[in-house]
Parts: structure tokens; C-alpha cells; sequence
């Protein structure tokens, strides 16, 4: 745990500072192929760039294809997931911008981190005026494949005929030993993530029913405006329409104040409920990840135990068959190799899983701290606002009368 803290220091402030920026969306394209193109903008005063300023143009698939590298070539790191798919509703306004402030947000925490700030990929993705040629470049020299992630549906088939994860972890099972997760930290942290992502979940889907809830009063309140709108069409007397006409004006400004609320509400507690349950999906890739390797090693290790008791037996029943012998000790040194290669692999992953963890937990607490102060007092502005509507309404109409 000391071990954790003290890296977590560390790596408190990143090594070169870049400030990014996700904006201009444009929509291009004919009825068939109509896509968003965002502008990145980056500033910095790192050498990693070509330039302290670059603006560079990307579309929503680039930004997944970011997200797959950084999977392949950090295993085991918690990389910001990009905004999930959407079929339906792609180009209505309010879902441009929240598509946007959420890329934006993946790649300001990317730049936050110190092993993906600097990452080729990366600088590649910021400043690269050739982006499609030089992804397909970057996958070929790479070998690079989608890594097996949960909430990568669209994968999941391509992995499987392509011979990945889960092949693999079945071709694995079919000739290795029951495997036992040796760790009991990864036991309690798996239960802890699914339960996690279901109160995320729960959570969203209740501040989701507050803001149905809210727009349905909004929707009521801008009909009983209307309403008493026509009650001032009468002009029965001309205070009784300057009345009417008062109150419906109130209740419509009350209505804003509604709408502006459930907005408000869900570009930012909303945001962050949606960017956790994504950030779920990447840290079960990474304990897929793991789990992989762990197979590897178990087969490799069951492989191991066979060929030293074929070279003990090779070795007491035929001492004499010294190229044998020879021959066997040659295997049974590879393999030893070969399985201490994968022994260090599986324990640099589960190393940085728990770094990513602890790191995790604390941007998880400050992330939400932050935007549950901001929907408090969103809340109780909203409500202050509400007070001086009526009390302005009471004054200039009814105080008089009382």
C-alpha cells in the first residue's frame, strides 16, 4: 500500500503540461457517410510536438481508435474511454455538445497521465496532418489489435474469429488445469467494480427520472402560463390583465429556470455518472487483460511440470542416452525461460493494475465531489432564483393589496 502511495506522488504532477481542447463541430459529408469533424487544439511547450500551437481535425472513430492502441500498448493502465456509440440522434444539438465535452475529457486525462502523455500514439493523434494513413501505418508496423474489451460490443466478433481473447482463454482451458485466481486482492476488487458499476448505474438512471420529472413539471408549468395568458386576453379589467399577464410571464420564467436546471444537471453530474460506467468497461479490460496472461501462465506452467517429469524419468530409467537427455535439458530450459517470462509479465501487470486502482479511487472521489458541489449549487441557485421571481411578482402586483 506505502509501495502505491509513494509512486502515486510521483506521478501527482505530469512531466509535460499540455492544454487541449475540443471544439468547432462541423458535420460533413453526404446523407450516407455525414459524420461530426471536431477541431483539437493543443497547446504546449513540450518538444514532443512540432509546434507549441497545433490544430489538428478529428472524427469520433479516430478518437476510438486512440483508445484501442492505448489498450494494446499499455496493458494493465485504465485508459479515458471515448463517449459510446450512437445510432439515432447523432446530429441533434444537445448531443454534439455533450459527445464533445466528453472526448475533450478523455483526452485531458490522457495528457494528465505520465505514461500516456507521452505515448507516440498519442503525440500522433494531437498533430498529425495525415491521421487515417499513419493509423494504418502505426497498426501494421505494431501487429496492434483491438484488445477484448467488455463494453466493446462492435469487437467482440472480429476478436473471436481473429483469434483473440476469448479464443485464446478457450483454446487455453482445453488443455490447462482449473485456473485459481491467486490473489485475493483481484477477488475483492472484481466483486467491488461490479458492484461499483451498478450503483453508477442505479445512480444515473434516478437523476435521469429527477430530470424526466422535472421536464414534465416544465412541460405543465408552460401550459398553465398559456393558459393564464388567455385569462389576460379577456380584459375583463386592466389591472386583472396586467395581473394575468404578470403571473404568466413568472410562471414562464419559472419554466426556464426548469429547463436550465435538468441541463445543468446533466452536463454535469450526468456526464460524470456516464464517464464513470465507461471508465468501468476499462478497468475490467484490464482484469481481462490480466486474466489472459494468467492462463498463459498456467498452461505454460502445466506444460513446465510435464516436461521435467519426462526429463526425471528420461534421466533415472536412461542415463545413457546422453543426446537425449541433452536434448530434453535444452527443452526444459526454454520452457523455464518461457515461463519466467510470462511469471514477469503477469506480475508488472498486476502491479500497475493496483497503482491504477489507487489512482483511480481518488479521481474518483475528487471527480465526484466536484460535480455534486456543482449540482448543489446549481440547485440552490436555482431555487434562490425561483424566490426572487415571486417575491418581484408579490411586490409589484399584490403588495398593494395586502
Amino acid at each position: 500500500q506505502s509501495k502505491i502511495h509513494q509512486k502515486q506522488k510521483q506521478e501527482k504532477e505530469p512531466a509535460v503540461k499540455l492544454d487541449i481542447s475540443v471544439g468547432d463541430p462541423i458535420k460533413v459529408g453526404d446523407l450516407t457517410s455525414a459524420h461530426i469533424v471536431y477541431s483539437v487544439r493543443t497547446n504546449t511547450d513540450s518538444e514532443l510536438l512540432r509546434s507549441p500551437q497545433t490544430v489538428v481535425s478529428r472524427r469520433y472513430r479516430d478518437f476510438r481508435w486512440l483508445y484501442r492502441q492505448l489498450q494494446s500498448t499499455h496493458p494493465g493502465r485504465i485508459i479515458p474511454p471515448p463517449p459510446d456509440k450512437q445510432a439515432v440522434g447523432r446530429f441533434n444539438d444537445d448531443f454534439i455538445e455533450a459527445r464533445r465535452f466528453a472526448l475533450e475529457r478523455m483526452l485531458v486525462k490522457i495528457s494528465k497521465s505520465p505514461v500516456l502523455q507521452t505515448d507516440p500514439d498519442f503525440i500522433m493523434f494531437l498533430q498529425s496532418e495525415r491521421f487515417s494513413s499513419e493509423a494504418r501505418e502505426r497498426e501494421k508496423a505494431a501487429g496492434a489489435t483491438s484488445t477484448f474489451t467488455a463494453s466493446e460490443k462492435d469487437n467482440d466478433a472480429s476478436l473471436n474469429a481473429s483469434g483473440g481473447f476469448l479464443s485464446s482463454i478457450g483454446g487455453a482451458f482445453s488443455f490447462s488445469p482449473k485456473i485459481v485466481e491467486p490473489d485475493e486482492f483481484f477477488k475483492d476488487k472484481k466483486s467491488y467494480v461490479e458492484a461499483l458499476d451498478q450503483q453508477f448505474k442505479l445512480f444515473l438512471k434516478n437523476l435521469e427520472t429527477i430530470v424526466i420529472q422535472r421536464h414534465d413539471l416544465s412541460i405543465v408549468t408552460e401550459e398553465f402560463a398559456n393558459i393564464v395568458a388567455t385569462l389576460a386576453d379577456l380584459e375583463v379589467s386592466k389591472s386583472s390583465t396586467e395581473l394575468f399577464q404578470e403571473f404568466s410571464t413568472t410562471q414562464l420564467r419559472i419554466k426556464e429556470l426548469l429547463d436550465r436546471l435538468s441541463l445543468q444537471d446533466m452536463l454535469t453530474l450526468g456526464s460524470t455518472l456516464d464517464e464513470y460506467q465507461r471508465v468501468i468497461g476499462s478497468i475490467k479490460t484490464t482484469f481481462h487483460q490480466r486474466d489472459k496472461i494468467l492462463v498463459q501462465l498456467a498452461g505454460s506452467e502445466s506444460e513446465l511440470k510435464k516436461k521435467q517429469a519426462s526429463f526425471d524419468k528420461t534421466f533415472k530409467y536412461n542415463r545413457t542416452h546422453t543426446e537425449k537427455i541433452d536434448a530434453l535439458k535444452l527443452e526444459l530450459d526454454a520452457l523455464e525461460q518461457k515461463h519466467n517470462g510470462i511469471r514477469s509479465k503477469f506480475d508488472d501487470i498486476s502491479s500497475t493494475i493496483k497503482d491504477e486502482l489507487a489512482t483511480f479511487e481518488i479521481e474518483k472521489i475528487q471527480d465526484f465531489r466536484n460535480s455534486i458541489e456543482i449540482f448543489l449549487e446549481s440547485t440552490i441557485e436555482s431555487q434562490k432564483e425561483a424566490v426572487e421571481l415571486w417575491e418581484t411578482f408579490y411586490d409589484v402586483n399584490l403588495s398593494s393589496v395586502a
